[in-house]
């Protein structure tokens, strides 16, 4: 979601968004013709990339900022290290203390009009986005109720005028959008059954 030209630095990230970079891409190394023959002689040890994420995060809460919860994020979408007994009870945990930060950097709210950089208001804006999706996803798929109440979020559905012309040349915006309208779709469903 966020442009290449804003992609993490690694000379300059935090190690706990790096961590969790590398923990998501992992299971995408077999596709690359170098990687596939480097993870065949060392393999990262992907526990070791998870508790270095989650214990820089947690380490990081006083004073959460953007790296903080795209670290979050991502710790939420990566894959379960064991896929027979996924550990629930850490994620949930984990999509509480996404929503914390997102409300404490105040992505609740449309900064459209406040006085920051174009780039911070686009930024926000998306991270708005998939912060709801995710804890929707994540109350869905756990029995549970989305810790995000729809009328406690004011940052508007994305339309397509949110993305930049290069990215509107893909079908990235589309699948996003209508990724969205599925997810508060669901939202619906979830406040009718529970």
């Amino acid at each position: 979601m966020i442009p290449l030209a804003k992609s993490p630095d690694p000379a300059t990230s935090k190690p706990s968004l790096l961590a969790a970079i590398y923990l998501v891409t992992l299971s995408f190394a077999g596709f690359d013709d170098y990687l596939s023959v480097q993870i065949a002689y060392d393999l990262p040890d992907t526990d070791k990339l998870w508790n270095l994420a989650l214990s820089a995060t947690q380490q990081n809460l006083h004073k959460p900022d953007f790296a903080t919860l795209q670290t979050v994020i991502l710790l939420l979408v990566a894959p379960s290290q064991d896929l027979l007994m996924p550990d629930y009870s850490t994620k949930w945990s984990l999509v509480g203390t996404m929503v914390t930060i997102s409300q404490t950097l105040g992505l609740q709210f449309d900064a459209s009009h406040w006085k920051v950089t174009p780039a911070e208001t686009e930024l926000r804006k998306r991270l708005s986005w998939i912060v709801e999706m995710i804890d929707v996803w994540h109350a869905a798929a756990l029995g549970r109720s989305c810790l995000i109440r729809e009328d406690d979020w004011l940052v508007p559905e994305p339309q397509l005028a949110d993305f930049s012309d290069q990215e509107r040349q893909t079908t990235m915006p589309k699948h996003f959008i209508h990724m969205y309208k599925l997810t508060m779709i669901l939202r619906q469903v979830l406040i009718t059954l529970l």
